[in-house]
């Protein structure tokens, strides 16, 4: 019993150096599938595989299928010390088809199940944080070639949350805005591309090479407060950036990252997407001061990937 117990998912903080961490034994049993579509979980056939299935969509005329399971190889589990939800996204019926290949309907739909299934954990108490994320490519962590998405939920915020709210809310008493929608209003960052609903930038502060952000127009704080429009919106340039990518950096794995600090709506939050290609692995002086290197400057990035995304109009 004892040994099993060590198994389960922990949740360490140190929060005096600054450091958290989820101890997760279990998840060093996941499968790396990256060419074997007959040895997939993910594709279709493969139903008995899976753990639980809490949501699936359907988008007939393309015969695909989303699917939201509980993943077999969770970091947190509904338990009492690291409680939280672990999940999967299966977003697509094809073993090596890309997001970038999605059609506007299928992104849409996407955005739709997953910000369902963040109702779903926002109606549970103890849930203060839910973090939706992609890794794709095993240079961004992925362990199966197949695209899928993650969804986390926790009983509290990671380190790095805490302090970002924090200084948020304090700019907020002091000067009475959002300081998301403050850096909109004066332009600090270097636009790439934009619709009526969001703006992709450089960010001005860039701590990965070509970084780019999905920045909300209107003031909201949360993914569940999207409404069709805004997802709609995202998708679209989700899409349009990812293909630009592909000719800028072929194959490069990358990340992306559903900027949501907190359940609960908060003056002085705004919601984002990053969108992170992961070029390089981090150095020991990244890892041992938290800064990073960036090899391109955001004016550069933000130039050249533009100029892909106006190339495909």
């Amino acid at each position: 019993m004892g040994k099993e117990r060590n198994k389960m998912p922990m949740l360490q903080e140190d929060s005096y150096l600054k450091r958290n961490s989820k101890i997760t034994e279990n998840r060093a049993k996941r499968p790396f599938i990256m060419g074997e579509k007959e040895k997939c979980p993910f594709c279709k056939g493969k139903e008995r595989q899976l753990e639980e299935i809490y949501l699936e969509v359907h988008l007939p005329e393309e015969r695909e299928r989303i699917r939201i399971v509980k993943n077999k190889y969770p970091f947190c589990e509904p338990i009492k010390g690291n409680y939280g939800f672990h999940d999967v996204v299966i977003d697509t019926l094809s073993h090596k088809k890309e997001p970038k290949d999605f059609s506007s309907a299928h992104w849409v739909l996407l955005l739709e199940v997953m910000q369902k299934r963040w109702y779903q954990l926002q109606k549970d108490a103890q849930v203060k944080f839910t973090q939706i994320f992609k890794n794709n490519g095993s240079g961004a962590g992925a362990s199966i070639i197949h695209s899928h998405w993650q969804i986390a939920a926790f009983d509290t915020l990671p380190l790095k949350q805490k302090e970002q709210n924090i200084a948020l809310m304090h700019y907020y008493e002091e000067e009475k805005q959002c300081y998301i929608c403050e850096q909109l209003h004066d332009k600090v960052h270097e636009l790439i591309i934009e619709n009526s609903e969001w703006q992709a930038v450089a960010p001005a502060v860039s701590q990965y090479t070509h970084e780019t952000w999905l920045i909300l127009k209107t003031h909201k704080s949360q993914y569940g407060q999207l409404n069709l429009k805004e997802l709609q919106g995202a998708g679209e340039l989700l899409k349009k950036l990812l293909n630009a990518y592909n000719e800028l950096l072929p194959k490069v794995p990358y990340n992306i990252c559903f900027m949501s600090n907190a359940m609960n709506e908060e003056p002085y939050l705004h919601f984002y997407i990053q969108l992170i290609p992961r070029l390089v692995p981090m150095g020991g002086f990244e890892v041992a001061t938290g800064c990073y290197i960036n090899t391109v400057h955001p004016k550069t990035h933000a130039t050249a990937l533009r100029q892909l995304v106006e190339t495909r109009r």
